[in-house]
């Protein structure tokens, strides 16, 4: 069910906020899911929600090593997603079907 937060701040932002930018509220609605064929605004969204300053995942370096060195957007929005699926798999939570297919363009 957390995955409903970014669905649920999209609709928020554009019935309370008169935001209807679709770039804008893409990129809410899966800035922790992401989708297939994310536009440029929802893979920046994306990526700069992991790898946010106060983010202390394990790994967390290796991806802002992928952005900040690399600059591979694609690669860092890959290595989310599948380290994403691995610890939510080894949790034992559902995952988000978005997420496999986020997975699944990006690999």
């Amino acid at each position: 069910m957390r995955f409903l937060h970014g669905p649920i701040a999209a609709f928020l932002m554009e019935k309370e906020f008169n935001i209807h930018d679709e770039e804008i509220l893409l990129a809410i609605k899966n800035h922790t899911s992401g989708r297939a064929d994310m536009n440029l605004v929802e893979k920046i969204i994306f990526v700069a929600d992991y790898i946010e300053p106060g983010r202390t995942t394990p790994g967390v370096e290796d991806i802002r090593d992928i952005v900040y060195n690399d600059y591979d957007l694609e690669r860092a929005v890959f290595e989310i997603t599948r380290r994403n699926i691995c610890y939510l798999a080894e949790q034992g939570v559902k995952i988000y079907s978005k997420t496999f297919k986020c997975y699944n363009y990006y690999n």
